[in-house]
């Protein structure tokens, strides 16, 4: 089918929902880079986690598929035999990766084995960690306040554990007016709950409301479950990232019969001490990266965001930067992207899709081909988009990365029709009323409608 055909049925999708939504639509041919379908492409809009390919494309130029967040464990004092006189240090690298996994512990079990089979049993002084590497701006600029009780509103920490968060999970009670049992894992998140939850045999469906003030630690449950119910998880952030991260180390050290008689505190550290003791690297970005696009887990780029600026003068501003210097060489002009955080949280971030196709591109050419396309939920496949073009056209052909905050959806990404002809595509929706679903709907059938030309 000739472009001019392909476009025009493409294009008649987002011109009958042109009222519902702010629309901003690029799709060129990969291969040609010949303009299918343009509707508002420099118009700015906000793109959600669509903010999280500026980010990874930043980093994936200015650091490398091969980059590697590093952990360092160091001690201050005179080694005595079996005893540390003096602390055990922890300075961060904004690894986000420690901790996940269905062993949150293991990491930190490796480092204390690793410690023991030195020959280490006590340490006299105190656990000690520096979250601060990479700067202290601990939360994305301009989030909203109530984003932050939740596991998506996790706080950035050089020092992470568990992505900064714990699971809440409400259990109804066998009778019915008893209160449900609300419990966190794991232990050590420093949060406090006060819950409300009763159980019912009247409701059909669970209703539940978490809050957690800024600055608190107390996270509030209230609601109603039904009797014979599942139980309910909610992931829910930590108030203090760097000592959960401490408190955990120090529960493996513990098991691993390294006493630690001092306190565990977190404070700025100009050196690993008087001793290097171990260095932990995590998986190359290539893999890190893909639970970052896949599943959209924006702690990461908040971290990603943050290494880019060089660290003994880390900042926000900084890391803004270098980002902006890494989309220029990819051919994104100034004026094109703004990007306050890294993850996409903020209603301040705005892009053009101009400029989200033009990363794209370059992200389709020799380093970056097949290593950032790994990285992207396959459409009726995995991640994001598991659930959705299930039974269209785009099935299994379709790799894109998610948006979604209240009145805006976002996709952007790559396909192949049909007949072969690959394509680069963005469409970002914004200033919406209606249903999001009804949003995704239009998506859908426009870009099913591409996939089967």
């Amino acid at each position: 089918m000739p472009d001019e055909a392909v476009a025009g049925r493409v294009e008649a999708h987002f011109a009958e929902a042109e009222a519902e939504a702010l629309w901003s639509v690029r799709i060129e041919r990969a291969d040609t880079r010949a303009v299918v379908v343009d509707r508002q492409s420099d118009r700015l809009v906000i793109p959600a986690s669509n903010m999280k390919i500026v980010t990874l494309a930043a980093a994936a130029t200015r650091l490398g598929w091969d980059y590697r967040f590093q952990t360092t464990i160091g001690s201050r004092g005179e080694r005595q035999a079996h005893v540390l006189r003096g602390d055990l240090l922890v300075i961060g690298g904004a690894d986000p990766t420690i901790g996940g996994g269905p062993d949150p512990l293991r990491t930190f079990r490796e480092w204390a084995q690793t410690l023991r089979a030195s020959g280490l049993r006590r340490i006299d002084g105190d656990l000690i960690g520096d979250p601060s590497r990479f700067g202290a701006d601990w939360l994305g600029d301009t989030w909203s306040w109530d984003y932050l009780p939740f596991g998506y509103g996790a706080a950035y920490s050089g020092l992470t554990y568990h992505e900064n968060v714990a699971r809440l999970t409400v259990t109804p009670a066998d009778s019915p007016d008893s209160d449900a049992v609300v419990s966190l894992d794991p232990e050590g998140s420093g949060l406090i709950v006060s819950a409300r939850v009763v159980t019912s045999a009247s409701v059909p469906t669970a209703a539940l409301r978490v809050r957690r003030d800024p600055g608190s630690s107390v996270i509030s449950v209230e609601g109603t479950v039904p009797i014979g119910g599942a139980p309910l998880t909610r992931t829910v952030a930590v108030p203090d990232p760097a000592l959960f991260f401490l408190t955990a180390f120090r529960t493996a050290l513990a098991e691993a019969g390294v006493e630690v008689r001092g306190r565990t505190r977190v404070e700025p550290l100009t050196a690993p001490g008087d001793t290097v003791v171990l260095t932990h690297r995590s998986e190359p970005l290539a893999q890190v990266a893909q639970r970052f696009m896949k599943v959209s887990q924006n702690l990461y780029g908040e971290a990603l965001l943050r290494v880019l600026a060089p660290e003994r003068a880390a900042s926000m501003a900084e890391a803004r930067q270098v980002t902006a210097s890494a989309l220029e060489t990819l051919g994104v002009t100034a004026g094109q992207v703004q990007g306050l955080d890294g993850s996409g949280l903020s209603r301040r971030d705005f892009v053009t899709t101009r400029a989200i196709v033009t990363l794209l591109q370059a992200m389709a050419q020799p380093p970056h081909r097949e290593v950032f396309r790994a990285t992207l939920p396959v459409a009726g496949v995995d991640g994001t988009l598991a659930s959705r073009f299930k039974d269209g056209s785009c099935a299994g052909r379709l790799a894109a990365k998610t948006g979604t905050l209240s009145n805006v959806r976002a996709l952007s990404g790559y396909l192949t029709s049909a007949t072969g002809t690959p394509y680069v595509f963005s469409v970002i929706a914004n200033n919406y009323l209606g249903a999001a679903g009804r949003i995704d709907e239009v998506v859908e059938e426009a870009l099913n409608a591409l996939c089967a030309s």
